[in-house]
């Protein structure tokens, strides 16, 4: 029996979302604040240390990979509508989406140092504002290091509307794959030419592109016969995704930072895009269910703010903060007021004018996005 074909396309109805996007990101979400909750109470030099922080980076590469697959479709959508792409409106898109719950946190944190409740330096916060955490800062800092990872996609959302124009749409999806097999090669060139770097150079845009191509690949193919018939066969994808997932985290474990920079982050990304590819492509089984559960949904939905702010309370407590469930408890809090207060009224003013903009054109990769 073939299993009916399942686009990213808009839903029907007043659900006009991708099914399992936002119960991933919830999820993912989950794995960040549990992992910072154990870290917390670790040492690096404790054997655990190294697993537990392998699973907080495939949550983070999870919310890398669903930006590229997220913004290539919203490329798509507009290529298709228009024959081009503005970038001067998809890069104000992206200042509406992002800047405000970001500003928040950045002076909440600036007045919380300079009252003396957390350590924070000029630039650390002048890195997150500016969206250079990963080279600057390079993730060190407890309250804004996080920020990485907004960097990282910051500078992929400057590069990418940029390359799909140079390029053009036929061509893409052959240097996505050429880029994505080359990424190996870049990280053991950066690991030798640049010794200073090896640390930090896995929060870094050059070292890490592939997690984000691998999703734009994801977007430019979905819709290829060759990728439908193989999304109909759950078994053999699923298996490739556990062990994927396993093999990565063997790998760090047994043989370090060296294995991920060869091997480990193309295995861990190929684990990520099919459990995407399954989840969205399968999401009325049983197992695509667990990813639309409205509460795992919802914190999908909140997970940016969620995200910004979960660090301030799980890694650098204070008070009674220093209790596991009461941090977590700040985090859902202050998250969801963020999203409610900085968040939501600027995506819902984007939305608005972006459908005065579109009017009412079907498109074949229609898609409902908060990216």
């Amino acid at each position: 029996m073939v299993t009916k074909v399942q686009p990213p396309t808009v839903g029907t109805g007043r659900d006009k979302r991708i099914p399992s996007l936002d119960g991933i990101r919830g999820y993912a979400l989950l794995t960040v604040m549990v992992v910072h909750i154990v870290l917390f109470r670790l040492t690096a030099d404790t054997p655990a240390y190294v697993s537990v922080h392998h699973i907080g980076m495939v949550a983070v590469s999870t919310f890398l990979q669903l930006s590229g697959f997220l913004i290539t479709l919203v490329l798509i959508r507009e290529k298709q509508r228009s024959g081009s792409i503005s970038l001067k409106n998809f890069y104000v898109r992206r200042a509406v989406r992002l800047w405000p719950a970001l500003w928040g946190l950045v002076g909440v944190t600036a007045l919380l140092g300079a009252l003396g409740y957390v350590e924070v330096e000029p630039i650390n916060l002048a890195s997150a504002l500016l969206f250079v955490t990963n080279y600057l800062d390079q993730g060190t800092d407890a309250v804004l290091g996080h920020t990485w990872t907004l960097s990282l996609e910051e500078q992929f959302y400057l590069v990418w509307p940029v390359v799909i124009l140079a390029i053009g749409y036929k061509n893409l999806p052959r240097a996505l794959a050429i880029a994505i097999v080359a990424a190996p090669l870049v990280r053991v060139a950066s690991y030798f030419l640049l010794p200073g770097l090896r640390d930090t150079m896995i929060y870094q845009f050059h070292v890490r592109f592939d997690t984000l191509a691998v999703g734009c690949l994801l977007a430019l193919v979905w819709h290829t016969e060759r990728v439908q018939k193989l999304l109909t066969k759950p078994w053999p994808i699923g298996l490739v995704a556990v062990f994927g997932l396993i093999v990565s985290l063997f790998g760090e474990v047994l043989l370090g930072k060296k294995f991920m920079l060869v091997a480990g982050f193309s295995i861990q990304n190929i684990a990520i895009v099919a459990i995407i590819a399954m989840a969205v492509y399968h999401h009325e089984s049983l197992v695509g269910r667990l990813f639309n559960y409205k509460l795992i949904k919802w914190l999908g939905i909140a997970s940016y703010s969620m995200y910004l702010w979960q660090q301030m309370f799980l890694l650098t407590p204070w008070g009674i903060l220093q209790y596991w469930p009461v941090g977590l408890v700040a985090t859902l809090i202050v998250g969801t007021l963020s999203y409610q207060i900085l968040e939501k009224p600027f995506m819902n003013l984007r939305n608005r004018k972006r459908k005065q903009a579109e009017g009412s054109v079907p498109l074949a990769a229609d898609v409902a996005v908060d990216k």
